[in-house]
C-alpha cells in the first residue's frame, strides 16, 4: 500500500514540470522569441512587443523593414509608441528612414497668379 502510494506520488512529481509548461485554458498565446522569427521584420515586431531594445537593434541590423505594417496597420514606430516603449520609439526615430512607407503623390502645384504690373492707359485731362 505504501509502495503504491509512493509510486503514485513519484509519477505526480515527475509530471509537474510538464504541467507547469502547459498553457492554461484561456491564456494568451506566447509571443515567439525575436530570434526565432522567420524574418527580420517579424523579429522587429516581436522585439517591440517584448520591449527589448537590444533585439530591436539586432533586427534592424539584420535588415528589418522599419516601414512595414503589421496586421493592425501599425509601423514599428507606431507600435512602440502605442506600447509606451519610449526608448525603442526614440531609437526608431533616430534611424531617420522608413523603407516602405507609402509615399503620397506630391500635390499638384499650380502657377501662382501673375502679379505683373499691367500698363495703365494714360490719363487725359
Amino acid at each position: 500500500m505504501i509502495a503504491r502510494s509512493a509510486l503514485g506520488l513519484l509519477a505526480l512529481l515527475s509530471a509537474l514540470p510538464a504541467l507547469a509548461q502547459a498553457p492554461r485554458p484561456g491564456a494568451p498565446a506566447a509571443v515567439p522569441a525575436p530570434e526565432a522569427a522567420a524574418n527580420p521584420t517579424e523579429a522587429l515586431f516581436n522585439a517591440i512587443n517584448l520591449g527589448d531594445l537590444d533585439q530591436v537593434r539586432a533586427a534592424v541590423g539584420a535588415g528589418a523593414d522599419t516601414g512595414a505594417r503589421n496586421v493592425l496597420g501599425l509601423t514599428p514606430l507606431d507600435l512602440a509608441i502605442d506600447l509606451g516603449h519610449a526608448d525603442i520609439a526614440f531609437y526608431l526615430m533616430s534611424l531617420g528612414r522608413v523603407s516602405s512607407r507609402p509615399s503620397a503623390p506630391a500635390p499638384a502645384v499650380s502657377a501662382p497668379p501673375s502679379r505683373a504690373v499691367q500698363p495703365r492707359s494714360p490719363v487725359t485731362a
